[in-house]
């Protein structure tokens, strides 16, 4: 019978979407670059870019770029804006409201002493 799936099924589907998202952020915030990245976007009040962190991280912008475009995927980060920059885009990143809230997330932020600075 076709209709509206029970509440059993719906409660599986949001518990498959929990595993999902779950999975998804702990990816993206796998390797310690990734998560250094993130505490510096929740930290700071402004949008950060691969170029204002190359030399906090001493890291070229290349490998920057690479973590941030997989922070970016993984629902993390936003692309806020991006401006002309020496004959180049510099694009600058916020992170996801809704990722800051998820419980991975969370735990990684308090862990770094930020757990109050992203509200």
């Amino acid at each position: 019978m076709a209709g509206r799936p029970g509440p059993s099924q719906r409660f599986e589907r949001m518990a498959e979407s929990r595993r999902d998202t779950s999975e998804t952020y702990a990816r993206a915030l796998r390797h310690p670059r990734r998560r250094d990245i993130l505490c510096m976007a929740v930290a700071g009040a402004k949008a950060v870019s691969p170029g204002g962190v190359s030399g906090r991280l001493d890291l070229p912008h290349n490998s920057l770029a690479y973590h941030f475009g997989v922070l970016v995927e993984g629902g993390v980060l936003r692309l806020r804006f991006a401006r002309p920059q020496r004959g180049t885009v510099e694009n600058f990143y916020k992170p996801v409201p809704e990722a800051l809230a998820h419980p991975i997330v969370l735990e990684l932020l308090e862990e770094n002493g930020l757990g109050q600075q992203q509200r």
